[in-house]
């Protein structure tokens, strides 16, 4: 079935508008069911990035390197290449967030 288990804390590849994005359990699953209920999870990923029904129209979102906050409203503050296979890849950071001032 090409089932992937991940352990808590690893990253979990997302699919996103816009390709895919990095992201974290909010709520690490029990093991009591196998699978997650699509209501609750679309509920939760609602929670987060707001309705899907206007997704398209709100943009991509990023997650700040700085307080882990899913955000619209970023600025990048690295960029770096790949040293295995050249591709580019960008570091968020919210505006304003605090975390990030002094650094």
């Amino acid at each position: 079935m090409g089932v992937i288990v991940y352990r808590t804390g690893e990253q979990l590849a997302v699919p996103g508008l816009g390709g895919f994005h990095g992201s974290h359990w909010l709520r690490t699953p029990s093991g009591q069911l196998l699978f997650t209920d699509p209501d609750e999870l679309r509920t939760a990923v609602e929670n987060v990035a707001g309705p899907l029904a206007d997704a398209e129209r709100l943009g991509p979102m990023v997650v700040c390197c700085y307080c882990d906050t899913p955000t619209r409203d970023s600025k990048i503050v690295d960029t770096w290449t790949s040293p295995c296979d050249g591709s580019v890849h960008n570091t968020y950071a919210r505006r304003g967030c605090d975390s990030a001032r002094g650094r």
